[in-house]
């Protein structure tokens, strides 16, 4: 197996997630974020996405990685 063909695979059951440093500064938009979030998590893996990542940084990657319960280093879901 090659590494494009790996990649291929990969591709389709896994989900990437990066944003911004800064975030909404009302408490009721962050919570909106973080509800879209998880909607978005929840319907990514009712088609089959299971493998989410997310970076470490403080604001988006860290909603994401807490919307999903995503460990900060990428994480694997099922």
């Amino acid at each position: 197996m090659t590494a494009d063909t790996f990649f291929c695979l990969e591709k389709y059951d896994s989900c990437c997630f990066t944003g911004h440093r800064v975030l909404p500064k009302s408490e009721e938009d962050r919570n909106i974020l973080r509800d879209k979030l998880r909607s978005t998590i929840a319907q990514l893996a009712k088609e089959g996405i299971y493998r989410f990542y997310t970076g470490g940084a403080r604001g988006f990657d860290s909603i994401a990685a807490m919307a999903g319960q995503i460990p900060a280093s990428g994480g694997r879901v099922r």
